[in-house]
């Protein structure tokens, strides 16, 4: 009976021994399943992060070029204009100082043609004193010769002349 309780016991052990052994088979498939599905899972992790991160670069590389291509493209439009404002500074200068010189020649013009008038008018003006000198001095002699002349005291009217 010792013999048969003994390999009951023995059964009883092997029995347990193989439900444990095959409960910790069982768990460690189930782990080892999880840590593939966790390996897997963290690859496609990595894997979309790589591509999230890929895609960023190069959307930013995208970015960059277009504002590189804006920021060239303002300043040669900031360059025309800056040109464009010299030129239109420079013309209108150049406008400013054509109008002085025309308007400086007009001057001068103006100025010959005012001083032949006034030459001309004082010439006539002069022309006609000397008629009126003239005309005075032949008025004066005969009124001299009409009314001085004859009197005997004509001494205080050659005072006056």
């Amino acid at each position: 009976m010792l013999k048969k309780w003994t390999e009951q016991q023995i059964q009883h052990c092997l029995h347990s021994f193989e439900q444990s052994h095959r409960q910790l088979q069982d768990n460690m498939d189930g782990l080892l399943n999880r840590q593939s599905a966790l390996d897997t899972g963290l690859k496609e992790q990595r894997s979309h992060q790589e591509q999230c991160v890929g895609t960023q670069a190069a959307r930013l590389r995208h970015m960059e070029a277009k504002l590189n291509n804006k920021m060239d493209s303002l300043e040669k439009s900031l360059h025309h204009e800056l040109q464009l404002l010299k030129h239109n500074y420079h013309k209108g200068f150049r406008s400013v100082h054509d109008a002085i010189e025309t308007l400086k020649e007009i001057t001068d013009l103006k100025s010959r043609l005012d001083k032949g008038h006034i030459k001309k008018e004082l010439g006539h003006i002069y022309s006609n004193l000397e008629c009126r000198k003239l005309e005075n001095r032949s008025d004066t002699a005969l009124w001299w010769h009409k009314y001085v002349q004859p009197t005997a005291q004509g001494s205080e009217v050659a005072n006056l002349w």
